[in-house]
């Protein structure tokens, strides 16, 4: 997953958006908690621009990003190249992972964890959150819902983002709950295609309680479960991306 043309311009591309949204929701978060972590885990990390942010919103902040695409890695390494405290960064599996340290805080965002496709794996990658968290810390995730994918991925998109043609072309299956994107770019610079981006990926629906359920088991406590403007969900299913808070059980 993910090749060297997509890491190379998916920020240029628009997609770092989500990251700069985000990060400073996070960090009020943990200030109303009264949490100040000292070393923060990126699961999933891509080109790196969360670890940025929160380093920037966290004074000290030691951050670290685990990702399965060694082009993202490099991506993410030349961004945080300077800068201190120094980035970690790890090459690996979001299903399984082991790094010999904790942290205070571990995130997994911009629905990373639907492309774990099976039910096993996401169980697996929570555990292995479980296994790296400090007592205290928090782990936050966010995901696509059923109602997100049927709303929102079906159809054919053409959109200019930051000058640059995206094409989207989603599909989802309701019946299997599975979702599958294919994405070609054109990258214009002064009015110039510099570069072509043409990916493919999927995506996994599950429910909210199920979630909840797989996290509890596999030793993390949901304490709160938000939308993306931070107010508190009842019913995850029922909004597009339901962001769960969760502490070492």
């Amino acid at each position: 997953m993910y090749d060297a043309s997509f890491a190379r311009y998916y920020d240029e591309l628009g997609w770092d958006s989500f990251a700069l949204s985000i990060a400073p929701h996070f960090a009020s978060f943990l200030e109303s908690q009264g949490c100040l972590p000292r070393s923060a885990l990126d699961v999933a990390c891509g080109t790196g621009v969360l670890m940025v942010e929160l380093r920037r919103l966290i004074p000290g902040l030691q951050v670290h990003g685990l990702d399965q695409s060694e082009e993202m890695l490099r991506v993410t390494g030349g961004r945080l190249a300077t800068g201190y405290p120094s980035p970690i960064l790890f090459h690996g599996d979001m299903t399984h992972f082991s790094l010999g340290r904790k942290f205070d805080l571990i995130t997994c965002s911009y629905d990373s964890l639907n492309h774990i496709l099976e039910p096993e794996g996401v169980r697996s990658a929570f555990a292995s959150v479980a296994a790296h968290l400090n007592p205290g810390g928090w782990y936050i995730v966010d995901v696509n819902t059923d109602l997100a994918f049927r709303t929102n991925w079906n159809g054919y998109t053409v959109r200019h983002r930051n000058g640059n043609l995206v094409i989207e072309k989603p599909i989802y299956d309701a019946r299997r709950k599975l979702a599958v994107v294919a994405i070609e770019a054109t990258v214009v610079r002064d009015g110039v295609p510099v570069g072509y981006v043409n990916e493919v990926f999927w995506e996994k629906a599950y429910a909210g309680d199920e979630l909840v359920k797989w996290m509890r088991e596999g030793g993390l406590d949901v304490r709160f479960i938000r939308d993306f403007r931070g107010n508190d969900v009842v019913e995850p299913d029922k909004t597009y991306r339901p962001f769960f808070y969760a502490t070492k059980s």
